[in-house]
């Protein structure tokens, strides 16, 4: 997985091999386990990925994939 920020934009990739998985997003990241919602499909796509674009928090954001 790749995450990239540009002028307020942030960009989560990941392999199209991880066919399967799904994005997933939290806000913090507590001792206690919480849930991770997901972030819902369909995702973008080029040749090579997977990725979804989104303005940029204006706090923490936490990404992760998961396979259910």
């Amino acid at each position: 997985m790749r995450i990239y920020h540009t002028n307020g934009v942030v960009t989560v990739a990941w392999e199209k091999t991880a066919e399967g998985w799904v994005l997933e997003r939290t806000n913090a990241l507590p001792h206690v386990t919480v849930p991770w919602p997901q972030v819902p499909p369909p995702y973008q796509t080029n040749s090579a990925d997977f990725f979804l674009t989104t303005n940029a928090p204006m706090g923490n954001a936490f990404f992760r994939l998961h396979k259910p």
